[in-house]
C-alpha cells in the first residue's frame, strides 16, 4: 500500500527515539511506503535530517535493513557489517553465494558489486520483499543476482547446488520457526555448503532467545567449526561455521584482503578480536567456541 509523505508523531526507530515535527517543519521520520503482506507488515521511513532509509516492521521496532542516502554501498546495520567477517574464512574469493533471507537486499547487492566473479542467489518467503528493495534500496537483479522467491527450507532441501558463501538471516528473534531451527533444516543447509565454504548465521543472544544455546549445539552437531562474534552492544551472535579452523595470522591476513575490496569502513580485523571465548553455560549450551 502506498502511502503519502507524512510526519511520524508516534514512530519508534531501531535508535529508541521518539520522533516528531513541530508545524512548519520538515518531518523527523516519514513513510514512504506500506506494505501488508500474508506474513507481515513492512515499513520504507526516511529520516530526512539524518539522510537514513529503513525497511523495518511497525514502529520500527525490528529493522530488517538500513542505508545511508549518502553512502548506499555502506552497511549501516552492526549484524550485517560483522556478518561479513565470514569472508576471511574463505581461502579465496566466492564464486558462488546463498543468502537465506532478503531483507533490504544489501548483502546481496554488496557482494555482487564488490565480487564481479561471484554468482549471488537471494532466497525470499515473502513475494512482497524483493520490490522494496527494489523500488528503495538500490537492488538490481541481475545474470549474477537473482531473487527466488520460496520458503529457504523448500529451497535448501531440494537444491542440488553447493556455495562457497551461505548467509543464514532466517534465525534472528526471540522465536525462531521450530522448521529453520531444527537439526533437519540446519543439516540440509550444511549439504549446500561447499567444501572450504563457510556458513554465517545471525542469531539472537540467549537472553533474547533462550534457545540459542541449542540452536548452537545443533549447528555445531552438523560437522561444522564453530565461532560466535557479538556484535557491539550484543544485540546480535554473528555466528560464522566453517568446515575446519582457520590459523589466526591467516585469518588475519584474509581480513586485511576482504577489507580493501569492500572498501572504507569495514573493520574486520576488529571484529575477529570480538570472538566469545565460549557460549553461556545452562541446560543445551554448546561446546566452548575457541578465541582467535
Amino acid at each position: 500500500m502506498r502511502r503519502p509523505l507524512v510526519p511520524l508523531v508516534p514512530l519508534l526507530l531501531c535508535s529508541g527515539a521518539l520522533h516528531g515535527a513541530p508545524p512548519g517543519t520538515e518531518p523527523e521520520t516519514r513513510v514512504l511506503e506500506e506494505r501488508k503482506t500474508r506474513f507481515q507488515t513492512l515499513l520504507v521511513v526516511e529520516e530526512p535530517a539524518r539522510r537514513m532509509r529503513h525497511l523495518c516492521g511497525p514502529g520500527c521496532g525490528y529493522v530488517h535493513g538500513s542505508i545511508r542516502l549518502d553512502e548506499p554501498d555502506l552497511l549501516v546495520p552492526e549484524s550485517l557489517r560483522t556478518a561479513l567477517v565470514g569472508l576471511a574464512f574463505l581461502a579465496a574469493p566466492p564464486k558462488r553465494v546463498l543468502v537465506l533471507g532478503m531483507g533490504a537486499g544489501l548483502v546481496p547487492r554488496l557482494l555482487a558489486g564488490r565480487y564481479p566473479s561471484a554468482r549471488v542467489d537471494v532466497v525470499e518467503i515473502d513475494p512482497e520483499v524483493p520490490p522494496l528493495a527494489r523500488r528503495w534500496f538500490g537492488f538490481r537483479d541481475g545474470p549474477r543476482l537473482k531473487v527466488h522467491v520460496a520458503d529457504a527450507a523448500d529451497f535448501v532441501e531440494e537444491a542440488r547446488a553447493t556455495w562457497d558463501l551461505v548467509f543464514l538471516d532466517a534465525l534472528f528473534g526471540p522465536e525462531v520457526a521450530p522448521r529453520l531451527s531444527g537439526e533437519p533444516f540446519l543439516r540440509a543447509v550444511r549439504r549446500r555448503v561447499a567444501p572450504g565454504g563457510v556458513l554465517v548465521a545471525n542469531l539472537s543472544p540467549p537472553e533474547v532467545a533462550v534457545g540459542t544455546p541449542a540452536l548452537l549445539r545443533r549447528l555445531m552437531a552438523t560437522g561444522l567449526s564453530v565461532r560466535v562474534f557479538p556484535t557491539p552492544g550484543g544485540a546480535s551472535w554473528i555466528t560464522v561455521a566453517s568446515d575446519g579452523p582457520v590459523d589466526g595470522e591467516a585469518l588475519l591476513a584474509r581480513a586485511a584482503a576482504v577489507e580493501e575490496r569492500l572498501g572504507a569502513g569495514y573493520g574486520l580485523r576488529e571484529v575477529l578480536s570480538r570472538s566469545a571465548p565460549r557460549p553461556p553455560e545452562g541446560p543445551g549450551a554448546a561446546t566452548p567456541v575457541p578465541p582467535p
